[in-house]
């Protein structure tokens, strides 16, 4: 699913100028998401929400890539880019293995998610506007 939406809604967001407010739309989906998960697990509900999460969230870097790529000077491409990957491999290892501590429930490792994914969304609150 998330392949299928990084060929569709990128262009989309980058068009109308709405880089940022996908951002917070898409922080504030797996927000959504991650609690109904932590308070009512099911397997329809992973089957089902986890995909639409992904053709949400995955875009979300290349319109970040562009984003950097329009606002920014070509001489910091490089860097920028290497630190959004670096910062993005961080903490996909820091909480994979911290994560460890919350696999024995579903509730609290959606719970712990869905923290994470406030904070996220905290974050993309302060993002500039495009425009």
């Amino acid at each position: 699913m998330g392949l299928a939406g990084i060929a569709v809604l990128p262009s989309i967001a980058i068009r109308r100028s709405k880089r940022s407010l996908y951002i917070r739309i898409a922080a504030l989906f797996a927000t959504l998401v991650f609690t109904t998960l932590a308070l009512r697990t099911s397997w329809l509900g992973v089957m089902t929400l986890i995909p639409a999460l992904g053709l949400i969230m995955l875009p979300a870097y290349p319109i970040i890539m562009e984003w950097i790529s329009t606002f920014y000077p070509v001489r910091i491409h490089g860097s920028s880019s290497g630190f959004i990957g670096f910062v993005s491999r961080i903490f996909t290892v820091t909480l994979a293995t911290v994560s460890i501590f919350f696999i024995g429930s579903p509730t609290s490792y959606f719970a712990f998610l869905a923290s994470l994914a406030a904070a996220a969304l905290m974050a993309a609150v302060l993002l500039p506007s495009d425009r």
